[in-house]
């Protein structure tokens, strides 16, 4: 409680500012310094500016509890300072191709997936009630019967794209979605040249318009009631929010190297993906599509970098029932992940309502202060009676970390993040702070 984001970010500064000190002298710390951190903003807009000063912090830092907290960085070695390399993405606001954000105004750029993405990385299932496909099955049968038309159409939308770029003299990649891609940028379009819809509309107007797509389907589905009852699902998806997240591929705004997807595989970068303004379905859309990416580009070349994951309020995404495919996607994480150098970390306040092959999974276990009735969980049952009673009474900047490589569970202090978490503790120069700075640096000091 009141201490998850801040100790979470902490470690991910402690990560990139040991492996940066050490990188010189150990591959593996080299290794560390060029990992990737992925970083979940799920409620407000505080870790939008991980990148500024914690105006507590300022309004301290002279102060004796200031100077406790810099003694603190300088033992372990660490900055005090905000992070220096940082990307902030957001989903669409509304109609409008500009990011969906309230106090932070420059720096953030929007995601978004458009029909390429979501066929090369299998993302339709996800736009659906997780629990709901687990407990109806032809409801299941229909979205993979959809799934696999699309698919087939995207298969031959490759070879349809490599033809267009044969006849109009465009240079062929090598990369089948770089070939659809290429020949995007020059003119193909993906609904009247490769059947595809470019959007949650046109897909609904696939079951009424396109014979084809029909006939295939109701070979798979017996039932016209099934069928309309996935076409309610898919504007009820829309109505939710999954038309800002499916981008559309005009030429006219479209990028060879990539799509509007999240550029999150930078050495050394944190990236923050916020889904706070967003409803609980894309949310978990958004969670969903991103690991998958991970997973799969990590699978595909071993040895990789590795990436780390923050994700606050675990329980929300991967409970301890039901969750369908995404809590699949995270007990692959969790019994996988390692393997290929993907680390979660996932934060909740009730770990007794998380998946419990995930829980169980977890090397490392850190807990802030916590109500008696959640301690008395099984989960907490590595803590002896002395130790969750003093995890009742954790005081602000003080958790318990049990760690494989100690013996037993032990209390740590960590200091107050120099760097904001919460969107109003920003740190705004004053007008008198600004002319000395501008005076210094005009003097070249």
């Amino acid at each position: 409680m009141a201490a998850k984001t801040s100790y979470a970010t902490f470690l991910v500064k402690s990560f990139l500012d040991t492996g940066n000190r050490l990188k010189e002298k150990n591959e593996l710390m080299a290794c560390l310094s060029r990992s990737r951190f992925i970083v979940f903003n799920v409620k407000g807009e505080g870790l939008l500016f991980l990148d500024k000063w914690s105006k507590e912090w300022k309004e301290k830092e002279e102060a004796e509890t200031g100077r406790s907290w810099r003694r603190m960085y300088q033992a372990l070695r660490m900055e005090a300072e905000p992070f220096k390399r940082v990307a902030f993405f957001a989903p669409k606001k509304s109609a409008k191709d500009e990011p969906w954000v309230n106090k932070r105004s420059q720096g953030v750029q929007v995601y978004g997936w458009d029909i390429v993405d979501i066929m090369k990385l299998g993302l339709f299932e996800l736009f659906f009630d997780q629990e709901e496909l687990e407990e109806n099955q032809n409801l299941q049968l229909a979205v993979m019967s959809v799934q696999e038309v699309l698919q087939s159409r995207f298969e031959d939308a490759i070879l349809e794209a490599k033809k267009f770029c044969e006849r109009n003299h465009i240079k062929i990649p090598n990369d089948p979605e770089l070939i659809i891609r290429t020949a995007i940028a020059n003119g193909f379009d993906v609904s009247t040249m490769a059947r595809l819809p470019d959007g949650l509309d046109e897909l609904i107007e696939m079951f009424d318009k396109d014979d084809d797509f029909k006939t295939k389907i109701m070979q798979e589905v017996q039932g016209k009631a099934t069928i309309a009852s996935l076409v309610r699902r898919l504007k009820a998806a829309k109505a939710v929010g999954f038309d800002l997240l499916w981008v559309r591929t005009s030429f006219l705004k479209f990028d060879v190297s990539t799509s509007r997807r999240i550029d999150w595989d930078k050495p050394g970068q944190v990236t923050v993906i916020d889904i706070s303004k967003l409803r609980t379905r894309p949310q978990s859309f958004v969670v969903g599509a991103v690991l998958l990416e991970v997973m799969r580009s990590r699978e595909e070349k071993t040895n990789q970098d590795p990436v780390f994951i923050f994700l606050d309020e675990l329980n929300k995404y991967a409970p301890r029932f039901g969750g369908g495919p995404l809590s699949s996607i995270f007990r692959d994480i969790a019994e996988r992940g390692r393997s290929f150098r993907v680390i979660l970390i996932g934060a909740e306040q009730t770990a007794s309502e998380v998946d419990y092959r995930i829980i169980t999974q977890s090397s490392t276990t850190v807990i802030g202060r916590q109500k008696g009735a959640e301690l008395a969980k099984p989960e907490y049952s590595h803590l002896t009676d002395e130790q969750k009673a003093r995890a009742a009474l954790l005081q602000q900047g003080e958790v318990i970390v049990d760690q494989p490589f100690m013996r037993i569970p032990i209390t740590v202090r960590f200091p107050l993040p120099a760097w904001c978490t919460r969107e109003d503790d920003a740190y705004v120069m004053s007008e008198q702070e600004r002319r000395a700075l501008e005076e210094r640096v005009y003097r070249g000091d």
